[in-house]
């Protein structure tokens, strides 16, 4: 943290309402401020979902980093798609219940956006990774005590892959496993270092008062 006219300026914010991301920068032992936006998120008339996920991304990121000009400020998003079908949180049990009735068998393809913004240097950094699930063929009645028991109502394409869910995949491809998660680490990680923000073990080079 910095100080700033008397109060504490974070040196990292992310711009996010998931517990499942902080969580994962907590694993890390990242210091962090949490700042939620608020945008829309639904996306554009043919916006691919790279794109969709990508501008989130940074929308978010560009929103909060107008309140804290000298922080990194992380956005993150992820879209779900199967044969072109966007899956968003599905919010209740008979819509993660479609969901899997649809995808078991195919394969679900998690878009993972992470943008890193910084005002006073003009930093924008941004990506997005592409994870693969491939879902087993499943019964309607795995399909409904899946869904009663990890209750994945606010994940991407209805499935919880950090808990049970990862019992319906017979594989996983993708190039950071922590992006299926809700960020990609890996990318996340080396925009920071190029920013000479990070350093191993995880810390901020900014920490320092």
């Amino acid at each position: 943290m910095l100080i700033q006219d008397n109060f504490m300026v974070p040196n990292i914010v992310l711009a996010s309402s998931s517990r499942y991301r902080a969580q994962i920068l907590r694993h890390l032992g990242m210091r962090f401020t949490i700042d939620p936006p608020n945008i829309n998120e639904n996306p554009l008339p043919g916006e691919s979902p790279a794109d969709l996920c990508e501008r989130l991304s940074y929308e978010k990121a560009r929103k909060i980093a107008q309140k804290y000009p000298s922080a990194y400020v992380i956005g993150s998003d992820q879209a779900a798609y199967c044969d072109g079908w966007h899956l968003p949180k599905p919010e209740n049990f008979e819509t993660a219940v479609k969901y899997l009735t649809h995808t078991q068998g195919k394969v679900i393809n998690f878009f993972t956006g992470v943008c890193l913004r910084q005002v006073d240097k003009n930093i924008c950094l941004k990506t997005s990774v592409l994870t693969s699930a491939h879902i087993k063929k499943l019964s309607a009645q795995t399909i409904e005590e899946y869904v009663s028991t990890d209750m994945p109502y606010d994940c991407a394409g209805g499935i919880r892959i950090e808990k049970m869910g990862i019992c319906l995949l017979s594989k996983l491809e993708t190039p950071d496993p922590t992006a299926v998660l809700g960020i990609p680490i890996i990318s996340l990680i080396n925009f920071l270092e190029q920013c000479d923000a990070f350093t191993f073990p995880c810390k901020s080079i900014l920490e320092n008062i």
